[in-house]
Parts: structure tokens; C-alpha cells; sequence
């Protein structure tokens, strides 16, 4: 789809959206919105919500580091994302690490992978190093990089799922594979 390919398009559309419903200009204070998509007999009805529950429900997994959050961590002070990939068999393994590979990088982000083994089978974390040249930490830019990163970060769920143990039980636990470029080595090797 060629909205999901250029961040512009996706802001335009949905402020477009907004200031269309938005007659009583609830949503102008540059507060957190959420677009709830859901499908009916006809097509879709989106919801757009203030709901600071809703909201804070949809962001937990970003809006306070240290918190648990299964495969998927980001902490705020160092900017870093690591999120742990679960596969069932190596051939899953090898495909995601393909699609990965060829995947677009978000720009000024820094990839580190690791592979491990458990008896679920095998566990790839990866970790998403932003603004590593100590650029600006503006909250959009850091959130647009989010989005890059789970743009790609899809592409491995086609192969696999969401770990449900944290990276960091995942490194002290399974017994380690390949270490800081896992990726490389097994597109490698198996690509």
C-alpha cells in the first residue's frame, strides 16, 4: 500500500481526518489521539479517541522503561528498543533473518542481533540502537523512528512471534548461538 510507505502521506491523512471531525476542536492541544480501525458489512468505522486509559494502554510498551513487557523493551534514557523474536524451527529463522536483511533501515538507528536456543526453539533479539551519534531526542523524531522500527520488526512476525520472556531472561537462560550480528552471520551462511 503506498500510504504506509511515506510517513508524510500517513500525517496528512490523518490530520485531514481530524480536522474534518473535529468541529468542536477537541483534539488542537497536541495531546495523544487514538485511531481505532475496526471492519464492518459496509467497509470500516475508525474511532478516534482521547481516552487516557485507551492511550496509555496502547503505549505501555514505550511509556515507561524498566516496566515488563514480555520480548518487546525500550528504554527511554539510552534510546534503545530490544525486542526478542520467538521461532519454532530454523527454516522460520533463516526466512526472517532474510526479510530483515532486505528490509529498510530506519535511518540513524543501530542494529545488534543475537541468537539463541531454548527448547521452544530459537530466540533472535534484536537490539535498536537510536540516535547513536547523540542527535536531538525530539519526541517525534524518536516516535517516528518507533514506527520505522516496527515497520520492520513486521516482517519478522510473518516468520515468528513476540518472545514471551524478556531479552534479558532470554540472555541469561538460553544457551547463545551467534552474538552481536546474528543477522549477518545467518543471511551468511543460510541466505
Amino acid at each position: 500500500m503506498e500510504l504506509v510507505e511515506d510517513q508524510d502521506k500517513i500525517e496528512d491523512f490523518f490530520y485531514q481526518i481530524l480536522e474534518e471531525v473535529d468541529v468542536n476542536h477537541e483534539f488542537s492541544n497536541n495531546e495523544l489521539v487514538s485511531f481505532q480501525v475496526m471492519p464492518v458489512a459496509s467497509g470500516f468505522e475508525l474511532i478516534i479517541s482521547k481516552d487516557e486509559k485507551l492511550v496509555a494502554k496502547m503505549t505501555s510498551s514505550v511509556a515507561e522503561p524498566g516496566e515488563k513487557s514480555g520480548g518487546d523493551e525500550f528504554d527511554e534514557e539510552h534510546l534503545q528498543r530490544t525486542v526478542a523474536l520467538q521461532f519454532t524451527n530454523f527454516d522460520d529463522l533463516v526466512a526472517a533473518s532474510q526479510a530483515l536483511s532486505k528490509a529498510p533501515r530506519p535511518t540513524g538507528v543501530e542494529l545488534q542481533s543475537a541468537l539463541y536456543r531454548n527448547q521452544q526453539g530459537y530466540e533472535l533479539i534484536l537490539t535498536y540502537r537510536l540516535l547513536p551519534s547523540g542527535a536531538t531526542t525530539d519526541f517525534s523524531a524518536v516516535n517516528q523512528k518507533l514506527v520505522q522500527i516496527d515497520n520492520q520488526l513486521a516482517l519478522g512476525y510473518e516468520y515468528g512471534k513476540l518472545s514471551p520472556q524478556e531479552p534479558v531472561y532470554i540472555e541469561k537462560n538460553d544457551r547463545q548461538l551467534l552474538g552481536k550480528q546474528a543477522l549477518p552471520t545467518l543471511n551468511q551462511y543460510f541466505g
